[in-house]
């Protein structure tokens, strides 16, 4: 990774290699055989600080910082930007992406988390009009049981398919903290990285912490 300048955020494979954010390098493609391409203000990007970077058949999805919303490259080369012109909610820090079924999730520092629907439609979640625990949400994952996000001083909260609302977090599951930084799906469980250390939610409720130094 020495070719790519600035911290590394995150990291998502393709067919043809990885993509890389990094915060003060913006977006970078190595494919197969080694080779770089970098992507950065002047060649696409408003900014050079990337948090997330993720790709699916519609292209490369960035969450980009310093209130420059979501930029979007298509799968022949064309960058674009979702900025708060497209919404306010993108006026905000974004901290992570996600897609699903042609929709898609953004976290936000201060914003809550919002979906714009295939037909462009905006949904946003915060503290004030949903049971979502805090407005700096940092990372959304889904699959066939719903919607998870880490939500900073909240801990992990739950959106099934019905709309029902599970928080989890130190008061009631064995999260370790509430501050989450980033989920993962693993298998029927889902790792949590927090500040006070990686925890485990098996099946959905916090079992056990995990120390990784014992």
């Amino acid at each position: 990774f020495d070719e790519v300048s600035g911290s590394v955020r995150s990291i998502q494979r393709d067919d043809s290699g990885m993509w890389v954010a990094s915060w003060g390098g913006g977006v970078s493609h190595r494919n197969w055989a080694g080779d770089w391409t970098h992507y950065r203000t002047g060649s696409g990007l408003p900014t050079d600080n990337i948090r997330q970077v993720v790709h699916d058949d519609s292209g490369v999805w960035a969450a980009a910082w310093d209130g420059e919303g979501v930029v979007h490259r298509n799968p022949d080369g064309v960058w674009s930007q979702w900025d708060e012109s497209e919404h306010p909610v993108l006026g905000h820090n974004i901290w992570s992406v996600s897609r699903d079924d042609g929709g898609l999730w953004v976290g936000t520092q201060g914003g809550g988390a919002a979906h714009r629907s295939p037909q462009g439609l905006w949904t946003v979640w915060t503290t004030e009009n949903s049971p979502l625990p805090s407005n700096d949400v940092r990372w959304i994952v889904h699959n066939e049981r719903g919607l998870w996000l880490a939500a900073w001083e909240g801990g992990v909260a739950h959106v099934d398919g019905a709309n029902a609302w599970t928080v989890y977090d130190t008061s009631n599951s064995a999260l370790p903290d509430n501050r989450v930084h980033r989920i993962h799906i693993s298998g029927a469980g889902l790792w949590a990285a927090t500040e006070g250390g990686p925890g485990y939610l098996d099946n959905a409720v916090a079992t056990q912490e995990v120390d990784l130094h014992a």
